[in-house]
């Protein structure tokens, strides 16, 4: 039987390896509820992303604008196991309801679907620091790992992961949570669709301190990921990978 760790590094490894087997675009609606300072907004997006370096055509049916950018607010291979870093721009009226939110939950290096040769830097990155422990509610269906910082630079990173669940038979995560300083909770789950990896839903809570005429500022947002369509041909031609030269 394998250790809580040896556990963990099998679950990086089986994320990498159903990566490699993904198509190279991924379509895909994401619906945002949002919660910022002190109203609370809906953002719907179509978004088609590369996956290989998630370059992302983004249609917001609010604003009925489409732009060539990152995904929003995750990629759909976001990998919550990796590192990774939350950006965020916003406008916001007092007394009004105009709100222009762009959060993006970015993988500071992230997994391709075509070139892992290995998961060992994630790998090192995730279990270095922790005590990791099989948790009490683990059963044959649903895993679940706890994992505890026991360093001080662990504790003081841009964020920590607390718990994974898994299914024991793929060691595939079916869900990932992480804390971290100003106030920060990443919350992802996910599901197989066509024998692919991706997102299901993404909670995120983020304090920033000192912005505009704010003290304090919290994001909380739940996002939902459904209708995905694959292809390995870019359903838009400003997708299409630039030819070697």
């Amino acid at each position: 039987m394998l250790s809580a760790t040896e556990t963990f590094i099998a679950i990086a490894n089986a994320t990498a390896a159903i990566y490699q087997k993904c198509p190279a675009f991924a379509t895909y609606h994401v619906r945002t509820n949002l919660h910022f300072v002190k109203g609370d907004a809906t953002i719907d997006r179509d978004v088609t992303v590369r996956t290989a370096d998630q370059v992302a055509v983004v249609f917001d049916e609010r604003t009925k604008k489409e732009t060539l950018e990152a995904p929003f607010p995750a990629p759909p291979n976001f990998e919550a196991l990796a590192s990774y870093t939350a950006r965020g721009t916003f406008s916001y009226t007092l007394g009004g309801n105009n709100r222009d939110v762009d959060f993006r939950i970015e993988n500071v290096t992230p997994l391709t679907y075509r070139d892992i040769p290995t998961h060992a830097d994630a790998v090192a990155r995730s279990v270095r620091g922790y005590q990791i422990a099989f948790a009490d509610d683990a059963t044959p269906e649903l895993g679940h790992l706890v994992l505890k910082p026991v360093t001080d630079a662990t504790r003081g990173a841009t964020h920590h992961l607390t718990d994974v669940y898994y299914t024991p038979s793929t060691l595939l995560p079916m869900r990932v949570v992480a804390e971290g300083p100003s106030n920060l909770l990443v919350d992802t789950s996910y599901q197989i669709v066509g024998g692919n990896w991706l997102l299901q839903t993404m909670k995120f809570r983020r304090t920033w301190y000192g912005i505009a005429l704010f003290a304090k500022i919290t994001a909380d947002f739940t996002a939902t990921f459904e209708d995905y369509r694959f292809s390995e041909a870019a359903p838009d031609p400003r997708l299409a990978p630039t030819p070697a030269p």
